[in-house]
Order: structure tokens, then C-alpha cells, then sequence
């Protein structure tokens, strides 16, 4: 006698959502993360007086861990710098990340920066001070 399978719900047409594929580099993501890179800095480095306008003017720019990160930090503890050249970014091996270089005239910054996908926008995770000039 033939072996029949039963038939239910889990027969049923599933929709599934496959993933894009993977972000790369080119010259267009990488002049957008420059772009974001440059604009975090120019309001990280800005120093409002007041701390609600400093972070206001970070939110577009950076992820939602960074702004926690960034919250209970007082702006006029930054020191007070511009930046002294471009930015520079450094590929990182996945799409989804890359390292920016912030030249300032107190030392050079570090920026990590991600997205979601090729579409997503870059948003800065990450803002570190790489060194100090003498």
C-alpha cells in the first residue's frame, strides 16, 4: 500500500524574504561614509554649550548605541579642534563596516562606521580618539 502524506497547515505557500546580497565597497559608499564621517565630527568637535543641542546635532549621524554612549558626556570636555584635513577612510573587509581617520588639531580621531545593507545609510558607531599631537 503507498505510503500518503498528510496535508495541513505547514503545507501551506510560506513567503520568504531572502536577503540582498552583501554591501560592498565602491567609490559611492565610500564617498557617503566619508560624508557622515565628516559631518559627525563637525558636530562632535562643535562643543555647544549645551549638551541637549550637541546630541541634537549627533542623532543624525550616529547609531542609537553611540548616542547612548555620547549621552552623558559633556561636550566642553572635547577638546577644542577642527579638522585640519579630509577625512580617511580605511575599507574594511565586510561591506558593512568601515574605519574613518578624523585629523584634528588636537590629534586624530577614529570613526567606526556601519549599515544594514547596500541601501541602508552609513551611521557612525563609534568615536575614539586615535592620538594626541605633542
Amino acid at each position: 500500500m503507498p505510503t500518503q502524506l498528510a496535508r495541513g497547515p505547514q503545507d501551506e505557500h510560506v513567503d520568504t524574504h531572502l536577503p540582498g546580497p552583501s554591501p560592498t565597497h565602491d567609490e559611492a559608499s565610500d564617498a557617503e561614509a566619508l560624508a557622515v564621517a565628516s559631518a559627525a565630527m563637525e558636530a562632535y568637535l562643535s562643543r555647544k554649550t549645551q549638551r541637549r543641542a550637541w546630541l541634537e546635532a549627533l542623532e543624525p549621524h550616529l547609531t542609537a548605541s553611540a548616542m547612548a554612549a555620547l549621552s552623558s558626556v559633556d561636550p566642553a570636555t572635547i577638546p577644542g579642534a577642527s579638522l585640519t584635513a579630509a577625512t580617511h577612510l580605511e575599507r574594511h573587509t565586510s561591506g558593512y563596516l568601515a574605519h574613518v581617520t578624523a585629523p584634528t588639531e588636537s590629534g586624530s580621531y577614529r570613526l567606526l562606521l556601519v549599515r544594514d545593507g547596500s541601501s541602508g545609510p552609513w551611521l557612525v558607531a563609534e568615536i575614539t580618539a586615535k592620538e594626541s599631537s605633542s
